[in-house]
């Protein structure tokens, strides 16, 4: 019982921190905003109590039988409520004018903790669910600061309102005022009681609709192997399965949010009715007025709307601090390093890296090295080969801090990489993978990419080293031509040659290649190794590569298994060892 209680106040302070942070982009619009919220919460009780004081003075009126007072009230209520009419929605509005403001903010941040997010923290959550987060949880989290949030009816202003009728009743008549209240308060505790599962059920309905997502995402990403493969039925059926979770978590919440309006409705009624049958009785033994029994009754149905609408606003609520929750867990990943340059490159060192006693292990436990040793030579061209999980891929995402190592140094032109800003370490590297990225836009801004700064004039000479000149005089917008998504309109070598121009544009002491022409066929791979050799020229580089016919004029080859260097030579030496590159070499060629 204890825990349960801990658990329930943690649960509040964390629900009440996550409002309060999202408040705290206000700052800038700190008056605007509190100004419009405080004022716009104050707009229920107004209306109540309006409605029932027009109730109130006309049954006074009529009571009494006097009419003389008629026109001055009138004028009274209409000076009153051209007020209201007149503050309130520039409350509202001022409210919707800040929530823009505000929304411009936060997608400026999201966006920005995107781009500074570890590679690996994105690759270990799915992109369906990543999408969720950017979208559905910002559209829940943004309406913590927005009219459903703040505007009329939130719940601040509703909770001012029960407590404000419940003064005002206990003035006018103090045992309907004390009764009033009661019922309210009976009323609020058996809605929280009934309420309390719906954050539970709003976090399961954002998880599994990041799980649909993700399912549209492998539908569209993969859809060439699905259509091959026939898993057209399997997929769709898996989807129909995540659809179907999120239809039976919305129909529960459904039912649940309608079952409380039901019982709101019905708690309304006999409230009204117990308070206007004891407010009758004490007519009857003089110790009320009519006008003021028939205004206590107007308020109480005032504040049974209210509460009625707390239940609704309640249920809201755990929606938007659900997806606020999961939106700051994004915000608050840890990004990657920041620090600045302490050293610059030495000219006079003789290696471009060198890597001490390094280890990695991932997350699963799986050591991938272990006090693991290398140096490359500046200006040498090193090739790296083996088997499947020996870890070649994990070299390179540790030299460019894609991978964090558990301990170890990487030494890059005589410093400890750690030395140099993320920025300035990765600058001395071209990365050329299998599988290049390109954007949707022009080759011309494909190619400026590797070095947004460059000219026109280097990029027309990168791409002419990349040896794609007559392919772009054959286009008719040239270098300015759309490629479509991530290239779609471009042959696989051409793509490629692409990313060579781009690594050209950077013009990076040291390239890495993965793979870089495993996944052409023979005229390709022949147009983009010509380009490739033509890019390593002068320059450090590391080739992974499964065809050993790239690799055979390479200065010295190792062999990696198991985060170990198993073997190590040229090309010819290997072939003379007779061990596992030979092995690989008569694999390819016997």
């Amino acid at each position: 019982m204890h825990n349960e209680k801990k658990e329930k106040a943690y649960s509040l302070r964390r629900s009440a921190g996550l409002v309060f942070r999202m408040w705290n982009y206000c700052t800038k619009y700190r008056f605007r905003f509190y100004a419009g919220f405080l004022v716009g919460s104050l707009s229920p009780l107004f209306f109540s109590f309006m409605d029932a004081y027009i109730i109130r003075a006309f049954t006074a009126v009529c009571v009494a039988g006097s009419f003389q007072s008629l026109s001055a009230t009138i004028i009274r209520i209409a000076v009153i409520d051209l007020i209201g009419f007149i503050v309130f929605p520039w409350a509202f509005g001022t409210i919707y004018t800040t929530y823009s403001r505000i929304s411009g903010v936060i997608r400026k941040d999201m966006f920005d903790k995107a781009q500074r997010l570890p590679v690996s923290y994105i690759e270990q959550m799915y992109s369906g669910e990543l999408v969720s987060r950017l979208t559905s949880d910002f559209d829940s989290a943004i309406q913590l600061v927005a009219y459903p949030g703040v505007g009329q009816h939130n719940p601040f202003s509703i909770v001012f309102m029960i407590v404000a009728i419940g003064v005002i009743v206990i003035v006018v008549n103090p045992i309907l005022g004390i009764l009033s209240l009661l019922f309210g308060f009976i009323g609020m505790t058996l809605i929280h009681l009934y309420t309390k599962p719906l954050q539970k059920k709003e976090y399961q309905v954002k998880q599994a609709t990041g799980e649909a997502a993700q399912g549209i995402v492998n539908s569209l990403s993969g859809a060439m192997v699905s259509r091959m493969y026939g898993l057209d039925q399997l997929l769709q059926e898996q989807y129909e399965e995540k659809t179907a979770d999120i239809y039976r978590l919305n129909v529960s919440l459904i039912r649940r949010k309608s079952i409380l309006s039901l019982f709101t409705d019905i708690q309304g009624f006999l409230t009204f009715a117990g308070v206007t049958a004891i407010g009758l009785f004490l007519v009857y033994q003089g110790m009320a007025e009519i006008p003021d029994v028939i205004f206590i009754a107007s308020l109480q149905m005032g504040m049974n709307a209210e509460i009625g609408e707390l239940g609704q606003k309640y249920a809201g609520l755990q929606r938007y601090i659900v997806g606020a929750d999961r939106l700051f867990a994004f915000l608050d990943a840890r990004p990657e390093p920041e620090r600045e340059d302490l050293v610059q490159p030495d000219d006079q060192t003789e290696h471009a890296i060198e890597l001490e006693h390094l280890s990695f292990t991932y997350d699963e436990g799986q050591d991938i090295f272990k006090d693991f040793s290398l140096q490359i030579k500046k200006g040498e061209k090193l090739a790296v080969v083996g088997g499947s999980g020996g870890g070649k891929t994990t070299l390179y995402k540790l030299m460019l801090e894609f991978a964090v190592k558990k301990s170890g140094i990487i030494r890059i032109f005589g410093h400890d990489s750690e030395q140099y800003s993320v920025h300035t370490m990765r600058s001395f590297f071209s990365y050329v993978p299998q599988d290049c990225y390109l954007f949707d836009t022009t080759i011309y801004e494909n190619v400026r990419m590797g070095r947004p700064d460059a000219t026109e004039a280097e990029i027309k000479q990168a791409l002419a080293d990349a040896f794609l000149t007559e392919f772009i005089e054959s286009l008719p917008d040239g270098m300015y031509t759309e490629i479509g998504e991530r290239g779609s309109k471009l042959s696989g070598g051409q793509k490629q040659r692409i990313a060579i121009a781009r690594a050209f544009v950077k013009n990076a002491p040291i390239i890495l290649l993965d793979e870089a022409t495993s996944a052409l066929d023979s005229k390709s791979e022949q147009e983009v190794q010509e380009a490739l050799n033509h890019l390593l020229e002068g320059r450090t580089s590391i080739i992974i590569a499964h065809r050993i016919s790239t690799i055979e004029n390479c200065d010295r080859i190792i062999v990696l298994e198991k985060g170990e260097v198993a073997e190590e030579g040229t090309h010819q030496s290997l072939l003379e060892q007779d061990g596992r590159y030979r092995q690989l070499y008569l694999m390819q060629f016997a």
